[in-house]
């Protein structure tokens, strides 16, 4: 927990919002996956950084299959980026500590059914940004 001085950063300005065909794509393609209900992380820790680029970006993904009406669906996105802005302090500290990654990208894919509530959403997506700090700082195999 940082001191009274040490003031965490809990805005989550549109540098840190994940978009861009590229960028995407290639997290997609090259990232690695895990799941933590009710959602699929994809993240890709990157060596190195554009000019200008936030050190950790990310994206919230909630498909029509799951909720056809989009206030629901905006609804779980809203949900899923209030609770990153929460916990995104412990993975931005592991990026920034990483000697070896400059910068991460994730994704939020949410695969659970009907509308979680607050709580669950936040739960799961700050267990998911502390595996994401913990793969970060772990040592190549």
């Amino acid at each position: 927990m940082p001191t009274s001085d040490e003031r965490v950063d809990l805005h989550f300005p549109k540098a840190q919002k994940l978009c861009g065909e590229k960028a995407i794509g290639l997290l997609f393609e090259k990232g690695e996956a895990f799941s933590k209900y009710p959602f699929r992380v994809v993240y890709l820790p990157l060596p190195e950084l554009r000019e200008g680029e936030a050190a950790v970006r990310m994206l919230v993904s909630v498909g029509k299959k799951r909720f056809k009406r989009a206030v629901k669906r905006n609804r779980v996105k809203r949900q899923t980026r209030e609770a990153w802005r929460k916990a995104k302090h412990a993975v931005e500290q592991a990026v920034g500590a990483s000697d070896k990654f400059r910068g991460l990208h994730v994704a939020f894919i949410f695969c659970g059914d009907g509308l979680p509530k607050t709580a669950d959403v936040e739960r799961s997506v700050a267990k998911a940004a502390a595996r994401l700090a913990s793969a970060i700082t772990a040592p190549a195999q």
